[in-house]
C-alpha cells in the first residue's frame, strides 16, 4: 500500500495551475516512520547519501531498489557519472534509511559507470545520461521492500522522458535527516537520454530520486544537483541498456495503488 496516502488533506487536480508548487510542501504533516524499505528512502554508500529511486526485478526474480550510479563511486572519482568514474566494488553494503534511522541494508549489485568502462564505453554524452545503479535486497529486508513511492503512488510502467515544459513527481529531502517532502517540477530541457528540471534549494541527498510523469509512468531519476538544477537520466534509455548489459530480464516492479496528482488547500 502506497505510504503516506490519505493523512493529509488533498484534492485532486483540476486545473494545472493548482498543482503543488516546484518547492517542497513543508506544510503537509509529517507521516509516521515504517520499517518498508520503499522509493524516496535515504540510501547510503560508503557515506554518501542520496535516494532510492524505483524498485526492479529481472528475469531471476532478484529484487534491486535503483537510484544513480553517481552515488556509488570510489573516493577520488568526479561527483558526476563521467567515461573516467570508478564504481565502488560490486558486493558493497549499502544502507536504507528513514530519517537517519536505518531500517534494512543491501549491496551494490550493477553500476553503469563499471559497466560503461567493462564495455569501452567513451562518448561522453552517453556517460554522463547513463547513471543508473541497482542495490540488491534480499532475505527479511527482501520481503519488506514496496514498489510504492510516497504521496504520489504509482509507478505504472516505465516510459520515456516527456517534452520540455511537462510537469514531473518526485520527492525532496531539505537536510539529510529531513523525511521526503513531495515536490512538482516542470522539465526545462530535454535531451536523447536526459533532461533538466530546476533544483532551486534542494539539497544534494535527492539525487537518486525517481520522477513520474503526470499519467503515473516512470520517466527518470536525479543524477545530480549542480548550479540550480537537477539533471536527470532517462530510465527508459538506463533500463534498456542494463538489460543488454549484465540484468536481462530487468523491468520495473509497478506499484500497488494508482498515480494520483494532488494538491493542497
Amino acid at each position: 500500500m502506497c505510504r503516506y496516502r490519505g493523512i493529509f488533506p488533498v484534492l485532486a487536480v483540476l486545473l494545472a495551475a493548482l498543482v503543488l508548487p516546484a518547492g517542497p510542501a513543508a506544510s503537509w504533516p509529517a507521516p509516521p516512520p515504517d520499517t518498508n524499505i520503499s522509493p524516496g528512502d535515504q540510501v547510503v554508500t560508503a557515506g554518501r547519501t542520496c535516494t532510492a529511486g524505483f524498485v526492479f526485478t529481472d528475469r531471476r526474480h532478484r529484487t534491486y531498489v535503483a537510484y544513480a550510479a553517481s552515488c556509488a563511486l570510489a573516493k577520488g572519482s568526479p561527483a558526476v557519472n563521467t567515461c573516467g568514474a570508478q564504481s565502488l566494488p560490486l558486493g558493497t553494503t549499502v544502507t536504507f534509511r528513514d530519517r537517519g534511522r536505518t531500517i534494512g541494508t543491501g549491496r551494490l549489485d550493477w553500476s553503469s559507470a563499471a559497466e560503461m568502462q567493462r564495455a569501452g564505453v567513451t562518448d561522453r554524452a552517453r556517460c554522463g545520461a547513463n547513471d543508473l545503479a541497482l542495490v540488491r535486497v534480499v532475505g527479511r529486508d527482501r520481503a519488506r521492500t514496496i514498489p510504492d513511492p510516497p504521496y504520489w503512488g504509482g509507478p505504472s510502467r516505465v516510459a520515456g522522458l516527456p517534452v520540455a515544459g511537462a510537469m514531473v513527481f518526485t520527492v525532496d529531502r531539505p537536510t539529510r535527516r529531513a523525511r521526503a517532502l513531495p515536490r512538482v517540477a516542470r522539465l526545462v530541457a530535454v535531451h536523447q537520454r536526459s533532461a533538466v528540471i530546476s533544483a532551486r534549494g534542494t539539497h544534494r541527498a535527492v539525487r537518486g530520486a525517481g520522477l513520474v510523469d503526470g499519467r503515473g509512468r516512470a520517466v527518470g531519476i536525479v543524477s545530480r544537483v549542480a548550479d540550480g538544477r537537477q539533471v536527470v537520466t532517462g530510465l527508459a534509455a538506463a533500463t534498456a541498456w542494463a538489460r543488454s548489459h549484465g540484468v536481462p530480464g530487468l523491468r520495473l516492479v509497478p506499484g500497488t495503488e494508482p498515480f494520483e496528482a494532488v494538491v493542497v488547500l
